[in-house]
């Protein structure tokens, strides 16, 4: 039970039995008390350690879930939508590898704050880790309200940061997602936010999608395609093609060629560049494609009659 004593507030723990008199009458109660204030409070701040981050003080990824959970089950019982926004800083990792990561740490303190300032009784915001960050609606029944809310998002977190006598600039992409149509399992919905939030980094930043379900085929395609562009390394799926470089004023006419990357796939035909080059540079398999590129291309040269290269 909590005790004030002299304004300062202590928590007791009681313990007592009954006492009655021959007849059975109650007389009252015997025990002891126990001073359990430092017990209760450390319980307090390791429950807090838990359910919260300790760099931004915002709900972590445990309460985050837990709201989430809740809010699906409160949609589904009173026959509404609740949503779930999962938030990326832009040029965040700039900051990081310029400044340091303690000027790092200091402006997530910073967007955190921002992100607290703008939000409503029906929403919930929390870090999820490194620089991403969520909010759980509770009722996100209105399109027109969620797409204002993730706006007002990008707005606030785009705006210029003072940190150390640095003046920063960063954005916020937003991905959003409303269950139970996108998702009928925590796990579903923050997976269609995320789904939602890898468009909007694609498209460049510092905007919002909502989830559609053609996002979920597009990044099964994606995963496929990775699958196989690992395996057309091992299985020797690529040629060179050369294209020739003229020079149009002088005498020589072709002085070299262009050596160009091609993807013959046993089932697809030809892969083009623009889908493969891309995911190539995304995965880290660049690296190993730029090499065959190079030895395959001078082998080749190496045959070639002066002065072509």
């Amino acid at each position: 039970v909590p005790v004030s004593i002299n304004g300062v507030r202590r928590w007791w723990e009681l313990s007592a039995s009954p006492r009655q008199s021959e007849s059975g009458a109650f007389l009252g109660s015997r025990g002891v008390g126990s001073d359990c204030t430092e017990q209760r409070e450390s319980a307090e701040k390791i429950s807090h350690l838990a359910r919260f981050d300790t760099l931004t003080g915002l709900p972590n990824r445990l309460q985050l879930t837990e709201a989430l959970g809740q809010a699906l089950a409160d949609a589904d019982q009173w026959r509404r939508r609740c949503g779930f926004m999962m938030i990326d800083l832009d040029r965040f990792k700039a900051v990081n590898d310029t400044l340091g990561h303690p000027v790092g740490d200091r402006l997530l303190a910073q967007v955190a704050k921002r992100l607290k300032m703008i939000m409503s009784a029906n929403e919930l915001c929390g870090r999820l880790g490194g620089e991403e960050f969520a909010v759980v609606l509770k009722d996100a029944s209105d399109a027109v309200y969620v797409a204002s809310v993730a706006q007002n998002i990008i707005d606030t977190l785009s705006k210029p940061y003072e940190v150390d006598q640095n003046t920063l600039f960063i954005g916020a992409s937003v991905g959003s997602a409303v269950g139970p149509m996108d998702g009928r399992t925590v796990e579903l919905l923050m997976r269609s936010a995320d789904l939602a939030l890898y468009r909007s980094k694609e498209d460049g930043g510092s905007t919002h999608h909502s989830y559609q379900h053609k996002l979920h085929a597009n990044a099964e395609e994606k995963r496929v395609l990775e699958f196989e562009l690992r395996n057309a390394l091992e299985s020797n799926q690529f040629h060179l093609e050369y294209q020739p470089v003229v020079e149009a004023n002088g005498e020589h006419g072709n002085t070299g060629f262009e050596a160009l990357l091609r993807w013959t796939h046993p089932t697809r035909g030809n892969v083009p560049p623009m889908e493969f080059i891309a995911l190539a540079e995304e995965t880290g398999l660049i690296d190993a494609l730029g090499l065959w590129v190079l030895k395959r291309a001078c082998a080749d040269a190496a045959a070639w009659p002066d002065p072509l290269s």
